[in-house]
């Protein structure tokens, strides 16, 4: 009788002394980058710092997690990563000049800015903050590093300012020695 209690017991204390990590499975820490789960249509008249970003949908998972971030440099916006930027598939995100991929930066899982995944050989132009499809030709862009960039068309949109600027994301990422 002891050996058939004892079994259940020791895997009990086992499962309860197992070390998990929820940070691995809840994106809920630091600077992430999410997709939007739900296509947008970019319209360069729009002005994309009124969006009330509690109201936008994300995909489950973060397409880039904070840990994926070693650097930022804050003068560039230029992230440099533990991963290959190709992992991301940034070109197949801005499938559609129509409906490019909309993303959220998320600080805490509190959504800070959205911006575009933009492909530099769309025709249109884009208004607000974006990253590009990295080309090392074009961009000198190392293999694990990406830029988030920003830009209007003209003052008559720039209400705010440079959202990528907000301090609450600055001071979680020099307090983790992520700045650069």
């Amino acid at each position: 009788m002891k050996t058939h209690l004892t079994i259940p017991v020791l895997i009990g204390l086992l499962l309860i002394s197992c070390d998990c990590n929820d940070d691995d499975i809840q994106p809920n820490a630091g600077f992430e980058i999410f997709r939007v789960d739900t296509p947008y249509f970019h319209d360069i008249q729009k002005d994309y710092s009124t969006l009330d970003l509690d109201t936008i949908a994300l995909e489950e998972t973060p397409l880039l997690r904070y840990d994926d971030i070693l650097k930022y440099d804050t003068g560039s916006h230029k992230l440099t990563l533990g991963i290959s930027h190709d992992s991301l598939k940034i070109m197949e995100l801005s499938f559609d000049e129509k409906y490019s991929s909309m993303f959220m930066v998320t600080l805490d899982n509190d959504p800070i800015y959205c911006g575009w995944f933009w492909n530099g050989g769309f025709s249109r132009p884009v208004n607000w903050v974006y990253i590009d499809e990295p080309h090392y030709e074009i961009d000198s862009l190392e293999d694990n590093e990406i830029d988030i960039k920003f830009h209007y068309q003209s003052d008559y949109w720039q209400k705010d300012p440079d959202p990528r600027l907000n301090p609450r994301i600055f001071e979680r990422l020099a307090k983790d020695g992520k700045i650069e």
